[in-house]
């Protein structure tokens, strides 16, 4: 398709926001980024580029009310879910963290970080079975994933489940 003047204006904006916001500039980034909201407010990048910016800032609630927001506006929104649950793990509330990372799942994103930022939430929630079934899950979908391997393998480990805890990775190796 054709690409519109609106569309153009819109594609500068949103790229000076993310090169005011690698400047350090964080409110003019923020005043960009406000700008894209408002004008597109089902668009879940211009929440998550918002929160980015109050993040970087050092201002975790904001993010958080940010991507809140943005879910509002538009709730099936893989990675602003994810988004929030990063943001969620970084101000220590695990368990809105693993709520956040399961409705990022729930909606649609699939990467090997969503398994391992999950479980890992959910240990820090003492959590260790359900830990253990997220990271299992992980595996599942990422068997050539190292890293998922070697912590389901741990978290077998420490919930003492029976069996070879290296099976599962041993097996996707020979494939």
């Amino acid at each position: 398709g054709r690409v519109t003047g609106v569309q153009t204006c819109v594609f500068r904006s949103h790229t000076l926001a993310l090169m005011l916001r690698t400047m350090g500039r964080y409110d003019d980034a923020e005043r960009e980024a406000s700008l894209l909201t408002q004008a597109n407010p089902g668009k879940p990048a211009y929440w998550e580029l918002r929160a980015a910016i109050a993040q970087s800032r050092g201002d975790l609630p904001t993010a958080v009310e940010l991507c809140e927001q943005g879910l509002a506006s538009v709730a099936k929104a893989p990675r602003l879910h994810y988004s929030l649950g990063q943001l969620y793990r970084q101000s220590t509330d695990f368990f809105a963290a693993a709520a956040a990372y399961e409705q990022a799942e729930n909606s649609g994103f699939s990467q090997p970080e969503l398994y391992q930022n999950w479980s890992e939430s959910l240990l820090d929630s003492g959590e260790l079975a359900a830990a253990l079934s997220v990271i299992n899950r992980g595996v599942d979908r990422f068997p050539e994933h190292a890293l998922l391997h070697r912590i389901a393998v741990r978290l077998q480990a420490e919930a003492g489940v029976d069996g070879d805890p290296l099976e599962r990775l041993v097996a996707a190796v020979e494939r």
